[in-house]
């Protein structure tokens, strides 16, 4: 049944009429653990693989790659999200099974993928639909967190496009240090991920007559927290409509939930912020329904703190064939 409604889905998006839209869907995904089953020596990836600890092997890789195009066409079942940020990747094969070899592959979406020094290996990568969005090109910004605990982390993907109006759109794809370790040890490494994107940011504000900017991506961190609101100086959706176009806001502040749980405790790691060009109506791009995607299928109950949590691909090292312990989130672009 769960095929025949993604692919019923599908049908529903290759058979909708692309020259009358006038909206596109951008989501953003921590897919957690999305990786091969072949070992790469020079990353810490052993436990997935088939003699790792958690037997990896192929069944339950394409199962995962199948969970994940579930989940991302449910989001725009109309169209399907025409840019997708994706954290928790391990390399550019994975995003090609994704979009070529699973039931996303009759939606023709482009990728881009980093190439980090992550100790295990794991990436960002942003796929899109280039009917929508014309890459003009892309960087990767290295944060460089050694000196302050001598390990290493992912780049953040910073990706130029063009869309239907002519704009042009740039797009930072995040997956920014854990809190490993407690909340103060760990502040200093996304502080420094915060100074590396606002750094780039303040680039492109420069040199755009009219900037469009989405930041998205896990950041480790709330909307409230000091690498938000102190470096980048994201101000609140409460304000997005009498910001200037250089300024930045965060979407998802007022949701009355998050998009990971946490002994029982629901926070918005995932984070969805854009210039204020996309909000203060002086533009042709106009963010809008902001949200978190919490659908059922990616729930499970909390049979310890109670309610619902996300309903993961492991718990602890035991398969439940699960999706990831992140929900998806997303906002309209109208135009």
């Amino acid at each position: 049944m769960k095929k025949q409604l993604l692919l019923l889905s599908l049908s529903i998006i290759l058979s909708a009429n692309i020259s009358g839209q006038e909206k596109m869907t951008v989501a953003f995904y921590n897919v957690e653990n999305l990786f091969d089953t072949v070992d790469n020596p020079a990353t810490n990836d052993d436990e997935f693989t088939p003699e790792g600890d958690r037997r990896w092997n192929s069944s339950k890789y394409w199962n995962k790659l199948e969970h994940i195009s579930q989940t991302l066409v449910a989001i725009d079942q109309e169209n399907s999200p025409e840019i997708i940020g994706l954290c928790e990747i391990e390399n550019e094969t994975v995003i090609k099974d994704l979009t070529e070899r699973s039931p996303l592959r009759h939606i023709g979406y482009s990728f881009v993928v980093t190439e980090s020094k992550d100790a295990r290996g794991i990436d960002v990568a942003l796929i899109f639909k280039k009917s929508y969005f014309r890459l003009i090109k892309s960087e990767e910004l290295e944060v460089n967190i050694r000196p302050i605990n001598g390990k290493t982390t992912r780049n953040i993907l910073h990706v130029t496009g063009r869309v239907a109006t002519g704009d042009t759109v740039d797009i930072y794809v995040c997956h920014w240090p854990s809190r490993l370790g407690g909340v103060n040890e760990s502040d200093p490494l996304r502080a420094e991920a915060a100074k590396v994107l606002n750094s780039s940011v303040n680039q492109v504000t420069k040199s755009r007559r009219k900037p469009y900017i989405i930041v998205m991506g896990d950041m480790n961190d709330g909307c409230e927290s000091a690498s938000i609101r102190d470096i980048l100086r994201a101000k609140s959706s409460d304000r997005a409509y009498y910001l200037k176009d250089d300024e930045l806001v965060t979407l998802l502040d007022n949701c009355p939930d998050g998009s990971y749980r946490y002994n029982g405790e629901w926070d918005t790691y995932d984070q969805l912020i854009v210039s204020g060009s996309f909000t203060n109506e002086l533009g042709c791009l106009s963010a809008t329904n902001a949200r978190i995607c919490n659908f059922d299928f990616l729930l499970e109950d909390d049979t310890k703190y109670g309610g619902k949590k996300p309903f993961r691909n492991f718990n602890g090292y035991r398969y439940q064939n699960g999706y990831s312990d992140h929900l998806p989130i997303a906002f309209d672009i109208e135009y």
